[in-house]
This record gives structure tokens, sequence and C-alpha cells, in this order.
């Protein structure tokens, strides 16, 4: 067994990705659109990477693979990942637009490590901001304040972006995040 860590970047680099993504929307749709189709407040999270922005293909497919499925445009989430730099922030933001003109979710993935975070939200319109679980592991008993967190609670909500708080793993953490009015934890 290969994990994901290892694979991903291998896929990334030889334009596999791509391909890879469809077959496994492909395999979510056939497997888990009976549940879906019942549950309409499940969400689906899919991360799309950077060769997935150069046009609008991604969004054709994603029309052709879910027209007709149980599970509906508005149960997917699309989660930009910060490996590599989005090229051409343009085409990206085109291709953002048609995934929400379906009914779909944007989400910034990882928020605060990687590359353009924060340009990303500026110029991409995201619907959803996740908090990286590294800076979630710093919310421990009796600390106060952790001002990473903190601050990007406050820019999700000045931004009116949906907050997604990743790796959620104790009460603490999910006590301090519903006082700060974190919208969704994942954990």
């Amino acid at each position: 067994i290969i994990p994901p860590g290892m694979f991903i970047q291998k896929a990334e680099e030889t334009g596999l990705a791509v391909p890879m993504t469809i077959q496994l929307m492909e395999k979510m749709r056939d497997e888990m659109g009976p549940l879906y189709g019942t549950r309409p407040d499940l969400k689906l999270a899919i991360n799309l990477f950077a060769d997935h922005f150069n046009d609008m293909s991604a969004v054709e497919s994603v029309k052709d693979l879910f027209a007709n499925s149980p599970i509906r445009f508005s149960q997917l989430v699309f989660e930009v990942t910060e490996r590599y730099p989005l090229p051409n922030l343009n085409r990206a933001r085109t291709a953002i637009a048609g995934f929400q003109e379906l009914g779909c979710r944007v989400a910034l993935d990882d928020a605060g490590t990687g590359h353009g975070g924060l340009t990303y939200l500026q110029k991409l319109g995201m619907d959803q901001i996740k908090i990286d679980k590294i800076f979630i592991d710093s919310i421990v008993d009796g600390v106060a304040a952790v001002p990473i967190v903190d601050s990007l609670i406050a820019l999700g909500h000045e931004m009116n972006l949906e907050i997604v708080a990743e790796g959620v793993e104790t009460v603490v953490q999910l006590r301090y995040l519903k006082a700060r009015n974190v919208d969704t934890v994942q954990g």
C-alpha cells in the first residue's frame, strides 16, 4: 500500500491526477450515490489540483458525471490544494465560477500552509476556508488564544466564508472552535 502523500505528487507531475480524479468521482457516484440521494445534508469533498483549473474540462466532467446522479451538485465541495501554485488565476477563477454555477461549493484547503492562500481567497471567489490541522493542534487545554486560528476565523467571517476546521480531535478544540462560531469541524 502506497499512501497518498507519496503517489499524489507523482500523479500531478505526470499528468495522471486529472484522470485519477475523474475515476475517483465515478466510483464515488456509483458507490455512494444511493446514500447521498437520501441524505441531502451530506457533503462530498474532492481535492482538485492545479491542472484541474487550466480550462473548463473539469467543470464539464463534473457536469457529465453528476447530472443524473442521486448526488446533487449542492452536495459537492471542491477543495483547491496549494501543493503547486495555480499557473493562471484568471483561468482558475473561470473554472471555479463554473463549479459554482452548477451549485457546487469551492474551498481553500489547508489554509495557511501552501502557495498563495490569501491571494487565492481574495482573487478566486472561494466559498469555504478550511483551517489546517497543524493550526488546530495548537488548541490545547489552558490556552486562552491561538492567534493564527483566531485570525483565520476572523478573516473567514469578514469575507462571509464558511469556516471548516480540520483535524479536530479533542473536546477542548471543539469548545474553542464552537465559541468562535466555526461552522463545521472535521475530525
